[in-house]
């Protein structure tokens, strides 16, 4: 029960790190949207009928702050679901990691 718990941690850890990676990439390659830009591309996702914007204005009765708006412009950008192996990737970078380090404190 242990390693799996263990992979389970693991696992959650990938999944938030792979995300809050790709959300900073995506805003970074965005640059610094000013209110303009960010109401405009809000405009945009809203009359697209984006499921990202829909669920933000029912959570936000349509009226949501404008940090929400960014972070749904970064979000609607970035595409996370088309990135589902990214986590994956961590995952067994980090069982080769840890494999590596156990093989090198066993030679010591």
């Amino acid at each position: 029960m242990g390693s799996a718990l263990r992979f389970l941690v693991m696992l959650a850890v990938a999944v938030a790190l792979s995300l809050a990676l790709l959300l900073l990439i995506t805003s970074r390659n965005l640059g610094d949207m000013g209110r303009g830009e960010v109401e405009a591309r809000w405009l945009i996702m809203v009359v697209n009928q984006a499921p990202v914007a829909r669920k933000v204005q029912a959570w936000w009765d349509g009226h949501p702050p404008l940090w929400v708006k960014r972070l749904a412009v970064v979000w609607h950008r970035a595409r996370p679901l088309n990135w589902w192996w990214l986590p994956l990737l961590f995952v067994v970078v980090q069982v080769l990691v840890v494999r590596a380090s156990r093989r090198r404190m066993r030679r010591l």
